[in-house]
C-alpha cells in the first residue's frame, strides 16, 4: 500500500481564488485536516492529544503542484506516515483527481510538543506503532532549508486577527502561506502561479501581533519571504517557484 489513510473533499466556491484555482493554503488545509483524521484512527486525535496536553506541531513544507484544481472539482488527499527521528516526524502526502490526475505532492516534517513545558518530546512506543512506516518521498534533500536573504525588495505588515489563530493559540501554518502571497508583486501573481513551495516555521505569532512579510525575487520565477514577528525575530521562511 502506498499510503495509510486518504479521504475525499469537494472543492467549495470559498476554496478558490479569482481564478477560479484552488488556493495553496487551501489544499495544504486539507492536508493537515487528512494527517489529523489518520492520527484519529490510531488513537491520537485532536480530542486525545489535547486530554494528553500534546500537539503535533507542523515544522515543514515542501510541496510539489502540478495543476491547480477549479471548483466543484472532487479531490482524494492521502498520506502516510514515513518516519519518526526522535522527536521528528515525517509525512507524505499526495493529491489526485477524480480522473487520477496527480495535483501535488508534498513531504512535511512535524514535531510531537509537550504543552505543559513547550518543547518537543519523543512520541509513545505505542504511537510510533501504529502510525508505521512507508519509506515513499518525492524530494531528494529530507530536511528543507531555506538561506534568509540579506536584502529585500519590498515588505508589508499584517496585524494578526482572531480568524488566523488555531486550537494552539498560534497563527495556525497555512496562514503563513497566504501572507506570503499577499507580499508578491502583482504583476507575478496575475501572470504566472507557484509550482514549487518550500516553508520553514522557525517561531509561532499571536493574537495581536502585527508581522513584517519581506519579498525578495532571487529571480524572475524564484522568491523567498521572511515573516518576523514584532521583536524581529524570523517566525518563518518561504521559498516559492513561479511559472
Amino acid at each position: 500500500m502506498e499510503y495509510h489513510y486518504k479521504h475525499e473533499f469537494l472543492i467549495g466556491y470559498g476554496e478558490v481564488d479569482e481564478h477560479n484555482r484552488c488556493r495553496l493554503s487551501a489544499l495544504s488545509n486539507f492536508m493537515q485536516d487528512v494527517a489529523t483524521m489518520h492520527s484519529k484512527t490510531i488513537g491520537y486525535g485532536a480530542t486525545k492529544c489535547d486530554e494528553l496536553k500534546i500537539a503535533w506541531v507542523l515544522m515543514s513544507w515542501h510541496i510539489k503542484m502540478y495543476y491547480y484544481p477549479k471548483a466543484d472539482t472532487k479531490i482524494e488527499v492521502r498520506t502516510w506516515a514515513r518516519k519518526i527521528k526522535g522527536c521528528h516526524a515525517f509525512r507524505g502526502f499526495d493529491i489526485l483527481d477524480e480522473e487520477g490526475k496527480i495535483v501535488a505532492e508534498a513531504d512535511s516534517m512535524w514535531a510531537l510538543i509537550d504543552r505543559n513545558t513547550g518543547r518537543p518530546m519523543k512520541p509513545y512506543d505505542d504511537m510510533i506503532t501504529e502510525y508505521g512506516a512507508i519509506d515513499r518521498t518525492f524530494f531528494e534533500e529530507e530536511k528543507v532549508k531555506i538561506d534568509e536573504p540579506e536584502k529585500y525588495d519590498s515588505v508589508i505588515n499584517i496585524k494578526m486577527q482572531r480568524r488566523d489563530i488555531d486550537t494552539n493559540k498560534h497563527c495556525n501554518n497555512t496562514k503563513y502561506i497566504e501572507f506570503a502571497i499577499e507580499a508578491v508583486p502583482e504583476k507575478i501573481y496575475n501572470e504566472k502561479k507557484i509550482v514549487e513551495l518550500e516553508v520553514v516555521y522557525k517561531k509561532s505569532v499571536v493574537y495581536g501581533e502585527t508581522i513584517q512579510v519581506t519579498n525578495t525575487n532571487l529571480s524572475e520565477n524564484e522568491i523567498v519571504n521572511v515573516i518576523k514577528n514584532e521583536n524581529g525575530e524570523t517566525a518563518t521562511l518561504i521559498k516559492s517557484k513561479w511559472e
